[in-house]
């Protein structure tokens, strides 16, 4: 039994190999257990997505939820969730909260938002991402680069 079954809908793999089919996804607990034609299986729940789309889900390689303290103000992402977006890429446009070489990087943090906002307990990358590893919380998989601005800041200003 699956705990969700999403029955008629066009699937897009997201591999691009093949164009849109029409299929069943069966998931179980956060994984897709099976796609294909599962007419005899029984869910939890059941959605029919006749004359809809069913695909993985959309990376935001654009993003500023960390910039703009999201990540840890509204952790559910709501808004990206709900458009399909399931991963998000942050230390767009030079900055981002990891590393923080001195106390003078927060700097590029502050023409997004307030840094006062939440309590930054970090300095490594490592450390950073650690933290919002146990965000139980946070609905979205979140990646990041090293904004520049951040480490030029840190050392400039530090």
């Amino acid at each position: 039994m699956y705990d969700i079954l999403i029955k008629n809908g066009t699937v897009f793999d997201g591999t691009g190999k093949k164009d849109g089919f029409v299929a069943d996804v069966g998931i179980t607990g956060d994984l897709i257990s099976a796609v294909g034609d599962l007419k005899n299986a029984s869910a939890k729940k059941t959605i029919d997505a006749k004359g809809l789309y069913v695909a993985p889900g959309f990376i935001d390689v654009l993003n500023h939820s960390d910039t703009y303290l999201t990540l840890f103000t509204i952790p559910k992402q709501n808004s990206l969730v709900s458009q399909g977006i399931t991963t998000i890429i942050g230390g767009n446009c030079g900055t981002s909260l990891a590393p923080l070489v001195s106390s003078g990087a927060m700097i590029s943090v502050q023409k997004w938002t307030d840094p006062s906002q939440i309590n930054v307990d970090w300095l490594r990358m490592s450390e950073f991402l650690a933290l919002l590893e146990n965000k139980k919380q946070l609905a979205v998989n979140f990646g990041t680069i090293a904004g520049y601005s951040t480490i030029r800041n840190g050392i400039l200003k530090g």
